[in-house]
């Protein structure tokens, strides 16, 4: 009896957007448009703006069925807002959000999380976070420091933990009250650069 693969599901699906620094391993991930079996990507993350890009990054059709549903969590809710590319300071723009989000809608109880495209970005932007950061370079995080950052994080010690989406299950972690993804559309902007040049 011949056995063969019938379907490929892919979790966390919206990282081939969001992950620079494994960005060429996900970019590989669109060479299964090849094979004639059946994809499942998986994300609760991808907003409806980003949904031609991501058909567009995968190789799927532009007749790929998208399923959308409501969440019923009375706790989670999706705010929207641009940011104008001339605004010089960005990292001083989320610094500020985040000092405005902890003056008005928290509690001693309450998370933030910030979510960067890359390490660089996660390392730039903890500064003013207390350094309390999450991301998978070992030569300047250690596995030691990067677990006791996270551990303060959960605990509520650090209200904030600026990370790549390799802390992406902390979006499940009680009294997150705020996410942030910081420079998603420039990161976006600059892969579609890239694979244009290529």
């Amino acid at each position: 009896m011949e056995s063969s693969i019938t379907r490929i599901v892919l979790d966390e699906a919206h990282q081939l957007i969001t992950d620079s620094n494994f960005r060429s391993n996900f970019l590989r991930l669109s060479e299964l448009a090849a094979y004639p079996v059946q994809k499942i990507h998986l994300s609760a993350t991808i907003p409806a703006y980003m949904e031609k890009r991501y058909l567009e990054i995968a190789a799927l059709p532009n007749s790929t069925p998208i399923l959308r549903a409501p969440t019923y969590r009375a706790n989670l809710s999706y705010s929207l807002f641009a940011v104008n590319p001339r605004v010089r300071s960005q990292a001083r723009l989320i610094v500020d959000v985040a000092a405005y989000m902890q003056a008005n809608y928290w509690d001693d109880k309450c998370r933030g999380i910030i979510f960067c495209p890359s390490v660089e970005r996660a390392k730039e932007l903890g500064r003013h976070f207390n350094n309390c950061i999450s991301h998978s370079d070992k030569t300047s995080l250690s596995d030691m420091q990067r677990f006791l950052n996270e551990e303060a994080w959960f605990k509520g010690t650090m209200p904030w933990i600026v990370a790549t989406t390799t802390l992406i299950h902390g979006i499940d972690c009680p009294r997150v009250k705020v996410v942030m993804y910081d420079r998603v559309r420039e990161a976006l902007d600059d892969e579609r650069s890239e694979s244009e040049s290529d």
